[in-house]
């Protein structure tokens, strides 16, 4: 079986690899209720913390086995860049709403610098890290959906690009990545995807792939 397969081979690379469910874990609920601006977190989002991915709950993946198969390939590049960078990934990815842990800090010495610096940190800037982090992954899940189910790279990049504009990742990027993902689909069709400029990554996606089309 395809799904099952696939779990096994991500599990040659992250043998801790997991997957839970937001709805019977209460970390996932607090997180549902910070990250208000997405109320759809909890639903319809797949969220990966380490080599735990969470999907919103058992039925979804029974009700969606073959696309949440590709998810996992998506979550799989973030399990990859976490192991490549450690700390790093966690750092680099939450930033700059990260810095609101300092002014947190900040406050036992003074107000006046950690008030401006707490406002500001907790808007909704551009997240350069995070941005790249998720094109990465989803890049390689163009590539995935196309492998395994000839989906048209050109809709899945005009689709996944409207994500980095709006709520779902806290408008990480408001410029907009249209214009990579149309190139991006333009790489997939012409079998060059960005992931195959890093060996290494681009092995471990080509065989999950192989796995998830069994």
């Amino acid at each position: 079986m395809a799904y099952t397969d696939l779990v096994a081979k991500i599990k040659t690379y992250f043998p801790t690899f997991q997957v839970e469910y937001k709805d019977q874990s209460q970390l996932m609920g607090v997180l549902g209720k910070i990250l208000f601006f997405n109320p759809q977190f909890m639903t319809d989002y797949t969220t990966t913390l380490g080599d735990t991915v969470y999907a919103p709950n058992e039925q979804f993946v029974a009700d969606n086995q073959q696309d949440f198969s590709t998810i996992l390939i998506h979550e799989s590049v973030h399990m990859y860049d976490n192991k490549r960078l450690s700390i790093l990934f966690a750092l680099g990815y939450m930033f700059p709403q990260i810095l609101s842990v300092l002014a947190l800090l900040l406050f036992l010495v003074t107000w006046k610098i950690a008030l401006p610096l707490l406002v500001i940190s907790l808007l909704p800037l551009p997240a350069p890290w995070r941005t790249y982090f998720e094109q990465r992954a989803y890049f390689a899940g163009m590539y995935a959906r196309q492998q395994v189910f000839g989906a048209d790279p050109n809709a899945d990049g005009a689709y996944y690009a409207a994500f980095f504009k709006d709520g779902s990742y806290y408008w990480m990027w408001p410029f907009g990545k249209e214009a990579a993902f149309a190139q991006e689909a333009a790489n997939i069709i012409a079998g060059k995807p960005s992931c195959a400029s890093e060996p290494e990554l681009f092995q471990m996606v080509n065989s999950l792939i192989a796995a998830a089309k069994q």
